[in-house]
């Protein structure tokens, strides 16, 4: 298919190289308003991500000690986020590599559980879209 064209990151326009393609000739103009929709729909959830990081570490300045926050996710990407923010939270240190003394200040978080816990295949039978949420699961063990 590429051969001798190139990749399409070397093409100066996508859609030069989607138009030779038979499928996207057949669907005419679609194709521009699929890929407009596209770049809204990614712009729309970076959008959300930021939101979700402010909202997550607005509720942990106001958790308490012994407080437990859980958070259920139902996308890869909002997981990985609330993955990576109750990792940061519960490390020891957060120094470079190469600094010889770690000044960073004591964990705010303790995981409850490593893994997130899934639906069993009982509950995802009742209900189908139990079957893309995780839930995780964090104390805290230090006032921020």
């Amino acid at each position: 298919l590429l051969s001798g064209r190139g990749t399409p990151r070397d093409m100066r326009n996508i859609s030069e190289f989607l138009s030779e393609l038979d499928v996207v000739r057949a669907l005419g103009n679609k194709l521009d308003s699929n890929i407009s929709d596209q770049v809204k729909n990614i712009d729309t959830h970076d959008g959300l991500t930021g939101e979700l990081k402010n909202a997550l570490n607005d509720v942990l300045d106001l958790l308490e000690f012994g407080a437990i926050i859980s958070v259920i996710s139902f996308h890869s990407l909002e997981d990985r986020i609330v993955k990576k923010l109750f990792k940061y939270h519960s490390e020891r240190c957060h120094c470079e590599k190469n600094q010889m003394i770690c000044k960073c200040p004591p964990p705010v978080l303790e995981m409850v559980n490593k893994k997130p816990i899934e639906a069993s295949a009982e509950e995802i039978k009742e209900n189908p879209p139990s079957m893309s949420a995780k839930l995780r699961i964090a104390r805290c063990i230090r006032k921020i």
